[in-house]
């Protein structure tokens, strides 16, 4: 376990009172700049990209009023001095610097506006794309209540192979940022690199709108998974019904999360049926599960987590460089992730 200290919750309040000031200033700007962007590549007028807009959507707030009940909820389950959210207020250490930035990050629209910078504009054109589809009307006209089952079934299986994708040598760089948390609470689910968090997020909206269900079914269904995902992450209880046969809750994610060898690669889904398919069910697990991943040159957590993005997507680009290559691997620095990480 690292090392932690408390701190003043006051302290960590008005600290994170700046952050969210300065993540919103640069998520305004940096949205403004992207406008331009696509306006300049598009050939069009320029003067109609200069407004400022808000950075976060209708649909970004419902999400986060979903989430933040998810963390209330989880403060009255387990009391106040055992809570996530009074970790997250008091203790000062990597993982919890690390969480805390990624949260703010992700709360205030700046982690989209990074993601975009990281991905050279490749997610804005995949956006562009899911808004005007392909052809395919697969869901158009299917009514909300058996639209809003369909993208959550699909959305689940993509869901599946591309988690276990992010468990692979070749991007487990990326996903270790999420991993390398030693403290399992609900602000983990906002700690994905951009570049983790750009994959992870093609299975929605971008799946589903490529098939040609409505707007309407995929944004009620990305509100209710957010909701969900915090919930997986939290210390909220879970019926072993449906951790065994329906979906899994914080018991069986946790278990996704831990360090020992009985835990790696299980449990990539949300739906368990795809890991019993598949054969990465696991639910049972002997004692206390410890969190974290191995981390030898200390670039997933050092407490300063916006050096390490950059770190991160350093190493990732140079290890695609040489798969590209074809010289595999990421050298004796990396080979105990690669050894434990990699899908079986």
């Amino acid at each position: 376990m690292p090392i932690s200290s408390s701190i003043p919750i006051a302290r960590r309040v008005l600290w994170m009172t700046g952050a969210v000031l300065v993540c919103l200033a640069v998520a305004a700007v940096g949205s403004l700049l992207i406008r331009i962007a696509r306006a300049v590549l598009a050939g069009e007028p320029v003067a109609a990209a200069l407004t400022l807009e808000a950075p976060l959507t209708v649909t970004d707030l419902w999400i986060m009023l979903a989430i933040f009940a998810v963390i209330a909820a989880d403060a009255v389950h387990t009391g106040w001095h055992r809570s996530g959210l009074r970790r997250l207020l008091q203790r000062d250490d990597a993982t919890t610097r690390t969480d805390l930035v990624y949260f703010v990050m992700s709360m205030t629209g700046a982690m989209t506006v990074v993601t975009v910078a990281t991905t050279l504009g490749i997610c804005s054109a995949l956006e562009a794309l899911a808004d005007r589809g392909i052809g395919i009307r697969l869901g158009a006209d299917l009514p909300l209540y058996v639209a809003i089952p369909g993208v959550l079934i699909i959305q689940s299986f993509a869901v599946y192979w591309l988690h276990r994708m992010m468990h692979t040598p070749l991007f487990w760089p990326l996903h270790a940022v999420h991993h390398a948390a030693t403290d399992f609470n609900v602000a983990t689910v906002f700690r994905h690199h951009p570049l983790d968090g750009f994959f992870g997020n093609l299975s929605m909206p971008l799946i589903p709108a490529l098939l040609g269900f409505s707007s309407e079914a995929i944004l009620i269904t990305y509100t209710g998974i957010a909701a969900y995902t915090a919930y997986v992450h939290s210390a909220l209880p879970s019926p072993q019904f449906l951790e065994r046969w329906v979906c899994f809750g914080p018991h069986g994610h946790g278990i996704h999360h831990g360090s020992t060898p009985e835990c790696i690669n299980t449990n990539f889904a949300d739906f368990v049926i795809w890991d019993r398919l598949f054969g990465t069910y696991k639910v049972d697990v002997a004692g206390l599960i410890a969190y974290g991943c191995a981390d030898p040159d200390g670039i997933y957590q050092s407490g300063r987590p916006l050096r390490d993005m950059v770190t991160v997507q350093a190493v990732w680009l140079a290890g695609l460089g040489r798969a590209i290559a074809g010289r595999v691997g990421y050298g004796a620095a990396y080979a105990d992730q690669a050894a434990d990480q990699a899908t079986r």
